[in-house]
């Protein structure tokens, strides 16, 4: 939805929120303008640039990336949100905030459960902080109360990345075992957990496989790596 705000509780807001000294924020240049302008309103210098990671920066230490719930859903289907968790870490804050209707994360096109596990996972399995707005407006406001906490409550200065940190040994092997169907960072990690390497996971034969990952996951595998066109 547009974000207005020229009616009465908008000013209201915009008061409530604006402070003496300005917080700066780093946006990416495909955001949505009519929030980088609210942004602005609440007190916020916006400096507009194309990023390679996340779509707020507010610290150095916090990055944030904004979805719609249609947008966190299609990251799940299409399994970037998962390279996308990877690259999030590059941050030792990252925070996805998440819009959906009245603030409810609630799936359209798949599963509830499987909606609510990829949450479980990029909080549990990759540390990231999930946010919850029921629209652009109320995402403005999140990030500007971030950005207020990090640079004049915490003093953390705001470094724009220019160049992005190689992935480490690890997340390399995790990228190579998450482009197999249903592989998720859950799969991957017991397969590093139990054998160590690549070429010990893929030498494995399908019952040693079945014992850590089950058998479908495991035959799904052994015929992705051995069967012919």
């Amino acid at each position: 939805m547009p974000i207005s705000s020229s009616s009465q509780s908008s000013q209201a807001r915009i008061a409530e929120f604006s402070s003496e000294k300005k917080v700066e924020i780093i946006a990416d240049n495909r955001e949505n303008p009519d929030l980088i302008d609210y942004l602005r309103k609440l007190g916020a210098e916006v400096t507009v640039k194309q990023m390679d990671l996340g779509d707020f920066q507010v610290s150095d230490k916090v990055i944030i990336e904004r979805k719609t719930t249609r947008d966190f859903e299609a990251s799940i289907i299409d399994g970037r949100l998962f390279e996308q968790a990877v690259r999030l870490e590059e941050f030792e804050k990252p925070i996805i905030i998440i819009e959906g209707k009245e603030g409810k994360p609630e799936a359209e096109r798949i599963h509830q459960n499987a909606f609510i596990g990829a949450m479980i996972a990029i909080i549990m399995d990759f540390n990231i902080q999930l946010l919850f707005s029921k629209n652009e407006y109320k995402t403005a406001e999140l990030i500007y109360i971030i950005a207020k906490r990090e640079q004049l409550q915490e003093r953390r200065p705001i470094r724009f990345l220019d160049k992005r940190k190689a992935l480490t040994f690890e997340h390399q092997q995790f990228r190579v075992l998450e482009s197999f169907p249903t592989f998720g960072p859950q799969t991957a990690k017991k397969l590093i957990d139990e054998f160590g390497t690549l070429e010990r996971i893929f030498q494995a034969d399908e019952k040693e496989l079945a014992e850590v990952i089950g058998p479908a996951k495991a035959s799904k595998m052994k015929e992705l790596l051995t069967k012919k066109k």
